[in-house]
Parts: C-alpha cells; sequence; structure tokens
C-alpha cells in the first residue's frame, strides 16, 4: 500500500470524537490528535453505514485509535492510525492497556457487534494490536498493513477475528521487526466459522508464545475456514 498523505486540518481531541445514533453520517480528511487514556480518538456507536474516510489518527500508548460498536455496515477506507511515538528506534512494550470503561487495551482498531463492515486500504501501527473484531460477522479486511505491534500479552496480533464468522481478510501485510515489537499471533482466528485468509504476508514474528497464522476452533460451532 502506498505512503498516505497527511490530511490537512488537524483536530487535537481532548474528548472522543463521537458518532452516536448517526446513520449516515460521515467523517473525513482529518488528522487526529488524540492524548486520551483508556478512550478512543474516534467512537461509534450504535449507527449504521457509517464511513470515515480518509484520516490520520495518533493516539497515546494508553488509548485507542477507532472503537466501534453496534454499528453495522461501518466502511473504514484510506485511513492510518498509530501509536504516537511508535516510529521511534526505542519503541517499548505497550503498558497500563487494561484503562478506562472500554476494556480495550490500546489497539488502534477494536470493533464489537457490528456486522458486515469493511475496512480497505487501512495501516495501523504500534498498538497493543493493530485490529481486533469482535462478533462482527461478514467483515472485509482488504489492503491492510499491520507494522510493530506491541502487547501486551494476550495482545499482539496485526489482525484478530473473535467470534466473526465468515469474515475475510485478504492482500495484508503484516510486519514486526525484532526489538520494536512485542507480538503474539500475528493472524488470529479464534472461534470464527469459515473465515477465508489470503494474499498476504508474515514478515517477521519474535514471539514467545505466538505463531504467523492461528486459526483456533476451540468451539463445536466454529468449523471450517481457509488459508490461501
Amino acid at each position: 500500500m502506498k505512503e498516505m498523505a497527511a490530511p490537512c486540518v488537524l483536530a487535537d481531541v481532548h474528548e472522543p470524537l463521537a458518532v452516536e445514533h448517526k446513520d449516515g453520517h460521515v467523517i473525513e480528511s482529518l488528522h487526529v490528535r488524540s492524548s486520551l487514556v483508556g478512550r478512543p480518538a474516534i467512537l461509534c456507536r450504535d449507527s449504521r453505514s457509517v464511513v470515515l474516510r480518509k484520516l490520520l489518527i495518533e493516539h497515546v500508548e494508553g488509548g485507542v485509535g477507532i472503537r466501534f460498536e453496534r454499528c453495522p455496515g461501518l466502511r473504514v477506507e484510506q485511513v492510518e492510525v498509530r501509536v504516537l511515538g511508535a516510529a521511534d528506534d526505542h519503541a517499548r512494550p505497550t503498558a497500563n492497556c487494561h484503562l478506562g470503561r472500554y476494556n480495550s487495551d490500546c489497539h488502534n482498531i477494536h470493533g464489537v457487534d457490528s456486522e458486515d463492515v469493511i475496512l480497505e486500504q487501512v495501516r495501523v501501527t504500534g498498538g497493543s494490536s493493530g485490529i481486533e473484531l469482535q462478533r462482527c460477522r461478514r467483515a472485509q479486511l482488504r489492503d491492510i498493513v499491520g507494522r510493530n505491534v506491541r502487547g501486551p500479552y494476550p495482545r499482539g496480533q496485526c489482525v484478530q477475528f473473535t467470534a466473526c464468522d465468515h469474515a475475510l481478510l485478504e492482500r495484508f501485510h503484516c510486519v514486526n521487526e525484532l526489538g520494536s515489537s512485542w507480538p503474539e499471533d500475528s493472524i488470529s482466528v479464534w472461534r470464527s466459522r469459515e473465515v477465508t485468509v489470503r494474499e498476504g504476508l508474515v514478515d517477521g514474528n519474535n514471539a514467545p508464545n505466538g505463531v504467523g497464522v492461528m486459526f483456533e476452533n476451540s468451539d463445536e460451532r466454529a468449523i471450517g475456514g481457509l488459508l490461501e
């Protein structure tokens, strides 16, 4: 994926940019810088068909970039989310990542209970995990770049599917550099039925416990899956 130019409008946020009960709402062409600890820079809740487009989001290591819950049909397009300072060669494992009401670690992107979401041309850097989706059936992720995730365990995935039946991840690059990342499973499919992972590259994994690509169907209803 090509390097994305930063949008020209800078917004320093001291409360989450919230989209609640606003079907079809669009946020685009912003550079969002968040100092929020335990809370997301952008929050979508109880809204359908929201679009987040052409955004650069920077958040502190104790915060979250994008959080969405009960937002079916959400689209995230041409978006970069990164932790402030994560590109520093002296980056460290993420600390204090079980904060706030969300209990969502310090992910770049965290989605819950949202069907048919689409993430395309998305780059994530330095989060506890890059993208974590929970109970997001039929999620489609394309052209995804995840770089130097930083845990701590049990986090540390470029992409994590949890109970996301019939999800898709394709055309992806997950890169974890020695000394700048503290990963677990690079791509994790957990208790998710018939998920497809294809056309990607897992580039580096120094995890003490994790593997490159993991399908864990440790639930009787979670069957099938394709790695191609």
